[in-house]
């Protein structure tokens, strides 16, 4: 049987989204941090290491907000794009 999705709560799934895409980006952020201090503890100093961390911490919160607008807009486009040709069908049995 054919399912077509006609709707997409746009703040539902951005919220959604956002969240997953902070997420991601924290794991990333945090092996980045970690393997950037390692290789830098030298040049970098230990007084010095708050200013290499706490920007890269800041890309989740980033990520977060960008990643909620791109939804709520993709989520809106879609919305008006499938009255007119239709919207994403699937087979469910």
């Amino acid at each position: 049987m054919k399912h077509v999705i006609t709707r997409l709560s746009p703040v539902q799934n951005a919220k959604v989204f956002g969240v997953l895409l902070a997420l991601v980006s924290l794991v990333i952020t945090i092996l980045f941090s970690i393997a950037g201090l390692i290789f830098m503890w030298g040049s970098i100093g230990a007084s010095h290491w708050a200013e290499f961390v706490v920007p890269l911490l800041l890309l989740p919160v980033i990520y977060l907000i960008v990643g909620f607008i791109t939804a709520l807009v993709g989520c809106s486009l879609y919305n008006l794009i499938v009255r007119w040709l239709g919207g994403f069908e699937y087979e469910a049995e």
